[in-house]
């Protein structure tokens, strides 16, 4: 499964949907500001976990219950 990883103005979105291109993904969020992927569970998950160590609960959790 890959994923793609949404950066709106206030949000940050996974998305198992199969987007075409990075256009598709602002047609879908007017207020994107950038997008990742598609990537896998495992490259997702080693990003976030880069970018936002703090979370609670980690990171692993989250994506798991994401895309479960």
């Amino acid at each position: 499964m890959n994923l793609s990883i949404i950066y709106t103005k206030e949000n940050v979105l996974l998305s198992t949907k199969a987007y075409a291109s990075w256009r598709e993904i602002q047609e879908e969020f007017e207020d994107c500001t950038a997008s990742f992927g598609p990537w896998s569970v495992e490259d997702v998950t080693e990003f976030l976990r880069f970018e936002y160590s703090n979370l609670n609960p980690a990171v692993e959790i989250q994506v798991r219950e994401a895309v479960a």
